[in-house]
C-alpha cells in the first residue's frame, strides 16, 4: 500500500539562519501537498504574489505550484517553521470536504498549531501497526480542521475590529512577532503598552482580542519551545539553559517545565 506520509518529509520548529531560502521552480516532483505552518515571519510564494506571513500563518501547496519561501530581508532572526508532505489522496478529498484553498496564506494566530498532530504523525510512523494508517489520516483531517477553524476565527475576530483596533493591530503584529524571536528578554505590560500609546489595561484587552491569549502565555510558549530545543541539540547545562531562555532561577524553570510537559528538564533530554 502507498505510503501517505513519511517520516523523513516532515519536521517541527525546523530553524533556518537569517538569508534562508527554499525554492523549487517546479513544484513538487513527488506530487506531494506541503502544508506549513510559520513559527516566525517569513516570505512565502503565494497564488498572488510573495506575501509576508505572521507567526501561525499556514499555507498549502499543490504538488504544480511552484514552491518558494524564505526568512524576511533584513531580520537578523531565525526563519523557523512547521512542515509535512501528504500524498494526494489523502489530502484533496480532505481539502474539497472542509473548502481550504490551496497557495494562499491561511493566518491561524497560533504558531505551533501544527505541533502536536506533526508529533502524533510522527510516533505512528514509527510504530507501522495495523491502526498506524486509519490514526495518520485521521490526524491529517484534524490537523486541516484545525487550519479551517483558526482561519474563520481569524476572519471573524478581524471583521469584529472597530477602526481604532484595526489602527493599532499591526502594532500588535510587531510585538507578539517579538516575543517569538526573543522571548528570553524581560518584558512588562506597563512597557509595551507605552510603547503602543495605550493604557495597560486596553494594551491586555486588545492582546487577548487580537490573540485568544495574553503576552504572559505567549511569552512562556515561546520560553519553553527555545528550551526544549536547547535540551534536544546543545550540552549546556539545565542552569544554563534556564539563564537563555529567560528564567534567573533553574529551580523555577525546572518546575515550570514540568508543570507544562510532565516531565523534568532532565527526563526531557534524556528521552529525546
Amino acid at each position: 500500500m502507498k505510503e501517505i506520509v513519511f517520516s523523513h518529509l516532515l519536521d517541527i520548529a525546523t530553524r533556518h539562519e537569517a538569508g534562508f531560502y527554499f525554492e523549487c521552480p517546479n513544484g513538487d516532483l513527488g506530487g506531494n501537498y506541503l502544508l506549513m505552518c510559520f513559527r516566525t515571519p517569513a516570505l512565502v510564494q503565494t497564488a498572488t504574489g510573495r506575501k509576508t506571513a505572521t507567526p501561525g500563518d499556514c499555507i498549502i501547496h499543490d504538488p504544480a505550484f511552484p514552491l518558494w519561501h524564505s526568512s524576511v530581508p533584513g531580520t537578523s532572526g531565525d526563519f523557523c517553521n512547521d512542515w509535512i508532505y501528504i500524498a494526494p489522496e489523502a489530502i484533496v478529498p480532505i481539502l474539497e470536504k472542509l473548502e481550504i484553498p490551496c497557495n494562499l496564506l491561511l493566518p491561524s494566530g497560533i504558531p505551533d498549531l501544527l505541533e502536536d498532530a506533526l508529533l502524533r504523525i510522527r510516533t505512528e510512523l514509527a510504530l507501522k501497526d495495523d491502526y498506524s494508517r486509519q490514526i495518520v489520516n485521521d490526524t491529517i483531517f484534524r490537523m486541516l480542521l484545525d487550519i479551517r477553524r483558526g482561519y474563520n476565527n481569524c476572519k471573524s475576530i478581524r471583521s469584529s475590529m472597530t477602526n481604532s483596533e484595526l489602527n493599532h493591530y499591526p502594532a500588535f503584529i510587531q510585538i507578539r512577532e517579538r516575543f517569538f524571536a526573543v522571548p528570553e528578554e524581560e518584558y512588562t505590560i506597563k512597557q509595551l503598552a507605552l510603547e503602543s500609546n495605550l493604557s495597560p489595561g486596553r494594551f491586555a484587552v486588545l492582546y487577548q482580542k487580537f490573540f485568544q491569549t495574553t503576552p504572559h502565555s505567549d511569552i512562556l510558549t515561546q520560553r519553553l519551545i527555545k528550551a526544549k530545543r536547547l535540551l534536544k541539540t546543545t550540552s549546556y547545562q539545565i542552569k544554563e539553559i534556564a539563564m537563555l531562555c529567560g528564567w534567573r532561577d533553574e529551580h523555577y524553570f525546572s518546575r515550570i517545565f514540568h508543570e507544562k510537559t510532565g516531565m523534568s528538564p532532565g527526563d526531557f533530554r534524556q528521552k529525546c
